[in-house]
């Protein structure tokens, strides 16, 4: 039963709020997001790097914002293989036009992107508070 259990989650399909004709998709098991545009083509953004090894669900929430980037909230490991997540503790943009990431710690474990754009996300925490979270823009080179 186990394995049937982990094979029907790895199967699980999930989409994200889109805005600006993107919407983020993903497999529950899968390292990488799709992001569809509304004229039919399919980006894939790699996340391996960005990801705590171990972690068997890695992706919690996504977000395609207004302003062409793409917010993503992203589980830690579970503490135990019986988990089937762990918690969601670091927000990562994805800006396409310049293929960069950037990340932050989140204070609690979180659930969900209410809102998200410029350098700030509305993120919904485990606990039931929501609040806006800065990721400041870097300069670039």
């Amino acid at each position: 039963m186990a394995d049937s259990l982990g094979t029907m989650t790895a199967n699980l399909f999930t989409c994200g709020v889109g805005l600006a004709g993107s919407t983020p998709c993903w497999f529950l098991a899968s390292n990488s997001v799709a992001m569809v545009e509304a004229s039919g083509l399919v980006r894939e953004i790699d996340l391996a790097a960005q990801l705590a090894p171990g972690g068997r669900y890695p992706l919690r929430d996504a977000t395609a914002a207004a302003d062409g980037r793409f917010w993503l909230l992203v589980n830690d490991p579970p503490a135990s293989q019986e988990s089937l997540a762990g918690d969601a503790r670091r927000l990562i943009r994805y800006s396409p036009s310049e293929r960069r990431f950037e990340s932050l710690e989140l204070p609690s474990a979180a659930r969900a992107i209410l809102d998200a754009g410029g350098d700030s996300a509305f993120i919904l925490f485990k606990d039931g508070s929501a609040a806006d979270c800065r990721i400041p823009a870097k300069p670039t080179r």
